[in-house]
């Protein structure tokens, strides 16, 4: 919920307390979801590189049980670090992977990192067509990081 509420101060906080409870608990089931939410608190604040370190440890440590790996972060991170070309070519694959499978939280996030990757490209059209797709899934946080892009897009 600290997400919801840009409270990135407490989500950082709680989600790094998660992964060191989870780490020391040996709790490896939880792990990959303690450390996911830490890498979307520092995406949010700006500190890409170490984030990418984070879904890097999320790969080992769901692959070593023999698991497969996936995760909805690096579609933001792909947004906000770049490059275009690998960007878009990650987040248009995941928007096919999403309509084959019928998996709705996976296409409103794709579509979350759309508006993002238009926004920050400064293509504010593309990005406020993708941010009112994004409006219309009704999923209470991603619903919420909609109208951040939207807003964002329309002031340009």
């Amino acid at each position: 919920m600290a997400h919801e509420l840009f409270r990135f101060d407490l989500a950082y906080g709680m989600s790094e307390q998660a992964v060191h409870a989870a780490a020391e608990a040996g709790a490896l089931s939880l792990l990959p979801t303690a450390l996911a939410i830490w890498a979307n608190s520092l995406i949010d604040g700006g500190g890409l590189p170490v984030a990418a370190d984070l879904l890097d440890e999320i790969d080992a440590v769901t692959l070593a049980p023999g698991a497969s790996v996936y995760q909805l972060s690096r579609l933001v991170l792909a947004a906000y670090r770049g490059p275009e070309r690998a960007a878009r070519d990650l987040i248009e694959t995941k928007l096919r992977d999403a309509t084959a499978h019928g998996d709705g939280r996976l296409h409103a996030v794709a579509g979350l990192a759309l508006a993002m990757l238009h926004n920050g490209l400064g293509h504010h059209e593309a990005a406020l067509a993708a941010a009112r797709e994004l409006g219309e899934f009704p999923d209470m946080a991603l619903h919420h990081w909609a109208l951040r892009e939207t807003v964002e897009a329309a002031a340009r």
